[in-house]
Order: structure tokens, then sequence, then C-alpha cells
């Protein structure tokens, strides 16, 4: 049994190791599954603690367009019951908004399983020990691709689920209260995604960028 143990370094008793020296010799042990790559699980855990916050705002996101959806109404009014450029509007808004609705339901839907399922395998495979198998598929095309599409259909959802609630604030109102509603909505959401927008490049250029060209190295 002995020969099969990994040898142990002499540790002098003089000193003291911190949790965190501890933490970093383990993690640097030969794993299980036939590999001998090391991983940083700290680091690790924290990638995939950000991976999931996108999964959470997107399922908030996939449930506000499902809610959107069923208490919009999407019924075409009446076109004896008031001008005629009011019934056009109408139409043309109620079916941009099914659009809208339907494209933010399905990003929302996709972000939420690729990030959730792609955490799933990756925490599967270190928790057997497979650093090896994890390094490979985390790494493999496809799947960083995958990480991509799933971002940006992160963004387009949230970018069509600002369109949809805009649509449905001017389709729940009347009279001269949709107009002040419908602008007011319209301010808040391009002054959100101006913010939005600035944030994330300031992201790309200051994290993700440093990150592609220290993966590349």
């Amino acid at each position: 049994m002995a020969s099969l143990l990994p040898p142990i370094t002499k540790i002098s008793t003089k000193g003291i190791l911190s949790s965190a020296a501890i933490s970093s010799s383990v993690q640097a042990i030969p794993r299980g599954g036939g590999g001998t790559t090391s991983v940083d699980l700290s680091r690790l855990s924290l990638e995939f603690s950000a991976m999931s916050s996108y999964a959470v705002v997107a399922s908030l996101l996939l449930g506000s367009g499902l809610y959107l959806f069923a208490i919009t109404p999407l019924t075409i009014p009446d076109p004896g019951k008031g001008p005629p450029q009011d019934t056009r509007l109408s139409k043309w808004a109620t079916a941009l908004f099914a659009v809208m609705v339907s494209v933010n339901i399905a990003m929302s839907l996709h972000t939420v399983l690729t990030f959730n399922v792609m955490n799933l395998y990756a925490n599967t495979a270190l928790g057997k020990g497979m650093d090896d198998a994890y390094i490979a598929f985390w790494d493999a095309p496809f799947i960083r691709n995958l990480r991509g599409s799933a971002f940006r259909a992160f963004l387009v959802a949230i970018r069509s689920f600002k369109v949809s609630f805009l649509l449905s604030v001017f389709l729940k109102t009347n009279g001269k209260h949709k107009w002040v509603a419908t602008a007011l909505a319209a301010w808040l959401m391009i002054w959100s995604t101006f913010q939005m927008e600035g944030m994330i490049q300031v992201a790309g250029q200051t994290i993700f960028k440093a990150a592609k060209a220290s993966a590349s190295m």
C-alpha cells in the first residue's frame, strides 16, 4: 500500500504552514483519472460562481419575459373604436412585442441551460479528480464557442426584454397616459442601455481582453 501513495516531502516543524499553503500543496498533487495536470480549485470556484450568476440573471429575465407575455394584451383593438392610425400602430406594436418577447424567452433559456449544464459537467470532472478531462472539455473549441454564444444570447435577452417591457407599457395603457408612460419608460430604457453598454465595454477592455491574451500565451 505504501508504494501506491505519492512521495511525501519532509516539512520542517519549526514553522507553521498557513491554510493557503496547504491548499496549494493539495491542489498540486496529481489527480485521479490518469492525469498529471493540476488546477487551482479556488480560482475555478470563483469562475464557476460568476458563470452561475449569468444563469441566475438569465432566469430572472426568462421569468419576467413569460410574465410580460401573460399579462400583455395581444388582441388587436376594434377599428371602429378609435382612429385608424391608432389601430395600425397597435397592430405593429403587438406584432413587435410578440417577436421581442419570444426572442427574450428563447435567448434567456439558452443562457440558463448552457451555463448551468456546462457548470455541471465541469464540476463533475473536477469532483472525480479528472483534471485533464476537465481541461480538455473546457478548452475544446466547440465549448469555447458555446460559452461565447451563451454570453451573446445573454446580452440579446437583456435588450429584447427592455424593448418588450416598453411595448407592454404602450399596449396596456390608454389615452394620454399611454404616451406619457411610454415616453418615460423609453427614456429610462435608453439611459439604462447606455450605462450597461459602457460597463460591458470597460469589462471587455480591462478584464476579458487581458484574460484572452494570457490564455493564448
